[in-house]
């Protein structure tokens, strides 16, 4: 049998699926039923959005800073000709850390289905798929300086590294989450058992304003966690003690994948969130001595 994973650290050659995989389920934000299919494609593609349910032969998104039109409580892509996508960061997590580089996605609606809340479907779906290698060198993107962004207190940085890692803090004080932290090196073997089973989270006297801006209009006790205070309103139990922050890595990843490539280097994210995570990629993107094109020479 096929390993579907073929790697534990970032492969030279580009990757695809070696056939066309596709689940269904609830935006989480939207409430919509939606329709989910991953394709492989062409070396050099890169990964695509497709929405289906669009008569706009414009339904293409490409990945790229630029292409992020909103960033409250996740993030929303969308092409020129207003084509957009909810929710994208935890499919995309799953795609660039488990080593897909190209893919078609096509959505029958206007967010990514939330399975539950993790990343842990997608990954299933691209180990149905089975990654199969391109005889096309892969590039990374090098960080060649740090750079930082900054809201506040709240902060995220980007610094040359030798592997790409990446460092997280939240803090929720007088809750359950309370203040946690975790450092995790970008593998996905790492990727697969100890950053894409973590949910996300919601605070429960945040629910009447979200739903109030058209947000979580889809969320259940099935696919986010639930924190009032010092109790967890779910079931079941916690899929690791600090659950909450690895989600944040989850977030992180997928965010950064909006860089278009791999990107090689030190994420240090300080009580962030996506909108900042968003500025720090297209800082450093905007500035050609802060980066270069990189590959695995062996």
């Amino acid at each position: 049998m096929q390993e579907p994973f073929p790697f534990s650290a970032p492969p030279r050659w580009q990757h695809t699926l070696g056939k066309p995989v596709s689940c269904t389920g609830v935006g989480l934000h939207t409430g919509a039923a939606v329709h989910l299919g991953l394709s492989p494609a062409a070396a050099d593609t890169g990964l695509v959005f497709v929405r289906k349910d669009s008569s706009d032969k414009e339904a293409r998104i490409a990945l790229h800073p630029g292409a992020v039109c909103q960033t409250r409580r996740g993030t929303s892509i969308s092409n020129a000709k207003g084509q957009s996508l909810a929710t994208t960061e935890h499919l995309l997590a799953a795609l660039t850390a488990c080593g897909v580089d190209n893919a078609v996605v096509e959505v029958s609606g206007p967010e990514i289905p939330a399975m539950d809340g993790s990343a842990r479907a997608f990954v299933d779906l691209l180990g149905e798929a089975a990654l199969v290698r391109q005889n096309t060198p892969r590039r990374y993107i090098e960080v060649r300086k740090a750079i930082t962004c900054r809201d506040g207190e709240r902060w995220v940085r980007l610094a040359p590294s030798t592997t790409p890692k990446i460092s997280a803090r939240i803090d929720y004080p007088d809750t359950l989450i309370g203040d946690q932290s975790y450092d995790f090196a970008v593998t996905a073997a790492g990727f697969i058992t100890d950053i894409a089973p973590a949910r996300t989270f919601a605070l429960a006297h945040e629910i009447k304003s979200l739903k109030e801006a058209g947000l979580a209009l889809g969320g259940t006790l099935d696919n986010c966690i639930l924190v009032d205070g010092m109790t967890m309103q779910n079931e079941d139990a916690l899929r690791f003690t600090d659950e909450f922050v690895r989600h944040k890595i989850l977030d992180i990843l997928g965010d950064m994948a909006l860089a278009g490539a791999p990107v090689w280097g030190h994420f240090t994210s300080n009580c962030a969130g996506h909108a900042l995570n968003n500025a720090l990629i297209r800082t450093l993107m905007d500035d050609p001595e802060a980066w270069q094109w990189h590959q695995i020479e062996n």
